[in-house]
């Protein structure tokens, strides 16, 4: 039931506007990883769990770096 409420939540976030969005954690990376699928067009950053297409990861032992460098970017790709 939690991960269905963080879909609605995730849903919500993506729907609004957000074009970047962090999670950490077993079932947030779980619900991002759904979430990437469902909005090709936002992008989500993970702390730990596997990439792909608009879904990047930072490493779980050192994570400040990797959060640091997709702000960066999402910034710097924003019109």
């Amino acid at each position: 039931m939690a991960v269905d409420n963080a879909l609605t939540f995730l849903a919500s976030l993506a729907q609004g506007g957000c074009n970047l969005v962090f999670a950490a954690g077993s079932p947030a990376v779980e619900v991002a990883q759904r979430g990437a699928a469902t909005f090709p067009d936002r992008r989500f950053v993970t702390v730990g769990g596997m990439a792909n297409g608009n879904l990047s990861t930072v490493d779980a032992a050192a994570p400040r770096d990797g959060v640091v460098r997709a702000i960066t970017e999402a910034v710097a790709a924003s019109p």
